[in-house]
């Protein structure tokens, strides 16, 4: 790589395709590279001078730890930063990993390099924040036919994480965990790379947007369709290829644009000089500079000697646009009420006009699903996915929507834009909580039918034992373990059952009263993770009593189920999906437990939410 120049590409290139040890050789791996490198000088018009190749015995480790990363620390934030490997790759060690030249198939964690290491910190450490990253690799056993692959599947949650932190972000996988990555003798390419060339030449109409334009999820959704179709339809391979890819969920890009005469000449240059927003009357305006263009290529950075003509404002109705993000949200509801999903599901609705971004998520961590959704209006035409008015959140686990302005190239009132559209997520927040409605009650059917069933065993095995007269620890003590075998065959087998257990992370566990007051508990059952399942730490909590004990004793029970089962300890705190609440709350279920040994009975109180909604009584 050469001295760096404002708004440069520089790449780096990696392909092994025979090891010094013996590992098994990764077909057309070098022809991949090549085809890469010939897509950037060509198309792409990035100088050779500015690509770094390390094919075969130069792809050491010590290029890869020493000068990968000294390269990476010279970009600035104007430049764009591409990645292209292609050989075996694993995960070890806690990181996704690639081979190099000597890499040894007896140490394999020893003689491999993580990706985290010599890429990905490095790039989070530089100044630049605009980064491609495509990997022809995968995570079989080494054995297999014509694969890239070697030792356990890659693990994806680290390259979301890296996309996650810049808006111009992409990575591409060239297949799915578990999956293997095919070459194909025909083509005497990889067939992911071979597809991926193809997309970025402008070869494949259906990844190019607007006539001329590949972006970080056109080429996505193509990747993802084509090459299982080859795969299915041009080979005798049968296993399955799925690429994976990850890209910016609040903001689309363009990777590159396909040079055409008819989609490179415009006539008019519009430019925006300010956008009004008038509520009363239904009306977005933008008052636009008209320039006629004399014949320069489109998109243009330069206008200076241009004409300057009258041209109309841009003008759109408030209302309707309104319609097309419902009806975007309405088609995220739509799906989630048919399909499963796993993966990140893209949303988009584009006319003249408008056009309406949405992706679907959920965290891998913490189980919350959100909604990120951007409105682009097609203004000045010089953004070729037309002028971010505001980029939105909607958070589903905890009914929040937060929207900003930041990326808007005029100056718009944030909480205005909020009052205006905040209603078209009306819907997609009443089935959120009407699913989140239906789940709880689900889910507390059968915490009460798994704490019954445990409840009929313990009396019907252990009645000597009540009626002997044992202080009620000793009764908790017995009942845990008929507790804990009942949760073992259910989804909740990872949860403990403890004996006036009050730790939580090795800080005491502590409940706010009915008087502010915070005071520390010792409950005498808890079904909880102990801090290890942040998204539902705590699922039950018993309280036990006799029928002899004092009526002041059995309310300050009941009083702490109240505190317990509260989705909030102070009314104010709610869950975020990441921490745990400072004091405790948000038990799924709260039992008050009184045994009547002269009565041979007993008698359950059952709370939610910090309210008693049922009772039931055993008899033994």
């Amino acid at each position: 790589m050469s001295e760096r120049l404002p708004e440069n590409t520089y790449a780096v290139i990696i392909a092994v395709e025979n090891y010094q040890f013996g590992i098994k050789q990764v077909d057309y791996a070098k022809n991949d590279a090549h085809a890469f490198q010939q897509w950037l000088i060509n198309d792409l018009q990035v100088p050779s001078e500015n690509i770094k190749l390390w094919f075969d015995a130069y792809a050491t480790a010590t290029a890869l730890n020493e000068e990968l990363r000294y390269e990476i620390s010279q970009l600035n934030e104007n430049d764009r930063f591409i990645f292209y490997y292609a050989g075996h790759g694993f995960y070890g060690g806690g990181y996704n990993r690639i081979t190099t030249w000597e890499t040894h198939p007896f140490k394999p964690m020893e003689t491999t390099i993580a990706l985290n290491d010599i890429l990905l910190e490095p790039l989070r450490n530089s100044d630049c924040n605009k980064s491609l990253i495509f990997i022809d690799s995968c995570a079989s056993h080494i054995d297999k036919g014509m694969n890239r692959d070697i030792l356990s599947e890659m693990n994806l949650q680290e390259f979301v994480e890296f996309v996650r932190s810049s808006k111009y972000r992409a990575m591409f996988l060239s297949c799915s965990r578990g999956e293997q990555s095919y070459g194909d003798s025909t083509l005497q390419h990889g067939i992911w790379t071979y597809h991926l060339l193809k997309a970025l030449k402008g070869e494949a109409p259906e990844a190019i947007e607007k006539g001329c334009f590949i972006t970080d999820t056109s080429l996505r959704n193509y990747l993802k369709r084509a090459v299982p179709a080859f795969i299915k339809t041009s080979t005798e391979i049968r296993g399955t290829q799925t690429p994976w890819a990850e890209v910016s969920s609040s903001n689309t890009f363009t990777i590159c644009e396909i040079q055409t005469e008819s989609t490179h000449r415009i006539d008019t240059v519009y430019i925006p000089e300010r956008l009004i927003i008038k509520p009363e009357h239904d009306m977005i305006l933008a008052y636009l500079q008209g320039l006629k263009n004399d014949g320069r290529p489109y998109p243009m950075f330069d206008f200076e000697g241009l004409e300057e003509i009258d041209v109309e404002a841009f003008c759109a109705r408030i209302s309707k646009i309104k319609n097309q993000i419902r009806k975007i949200l309405e088609q995220i509801v739509e799906f989630l009420m048919e399909y499963e999903w796993e993966e990140e599901v893209i949303f988009e609705s584009d006319d003249d006009k408008v056009m309406v971004c949405a992706f679907l998520n959920e965290d891998v961590k913490t189980g919350v699903v959100t909604v990120s959704l951007s409105l682009s209006l097609h203004i000045s035409g010089l953004h070729p996915m037309g002028d971010t008015i505001f980029d939105s959140e909607f958070d589903a686990e905890n009914d929040t929507l937060s929207i900003s302005v930041d990326e808007c190239a005029f100056d718009l009132d944030e909480d205005e834009i909020h009052d205006i559209f905040r209603d078209c997520w009306d819907e997609i927040r009443r089935y959120f909580i009407v699913e989140k409605e239906i789940q709880s009650e689900i889910e507390l059917e059968e915490l009460i039918s798994i704490f019954d069933q445990a409840n009929r065993n313990f009396l019907e095995k252990e009645k000597s034992l009540i009626l002997s007269g044992v202080s009620e620890r000793t009764l908790c003590g017995a009942l845990t373990m008929y507790l804990q075998e009942e949760l073992r065959e259910t989804i909740y087998s990872m949860y403990y059952v403890d004996v006036e257990y009050n730790r939580n992370n090795g800080k005491v566990k502590t409940i706010v009263n009915e008087n502010i007051e915070v005071i520390p508990i010792n409950c005498d059952i808890i079904v909880h993770s102990r801090g290890e399942i942040l998204s539902q730490d705590n699922l039950i909590a018993l309280e036990m009593k006799k029928s002899t004990n004092r009526k002041s004793e059995k309310l300050r029970d009941k009083n702490r189920l109240v505190a317990l089962t509260k989705d909030s300890f102070d009314d104010v705190w709610s869950f975020d999906g990441t921490s745990l609440p400072e004091h405790v709350c948000r038990y799924g279920l709260g039992i008050y437990y009184e045994v009547d040994i002269k009565g041979s009975r007993v008698d359950v109180e059952y709370y939610k939410k910090g309210i008693l909604f049922e009772t039931n009584q055993f008899i033994f």
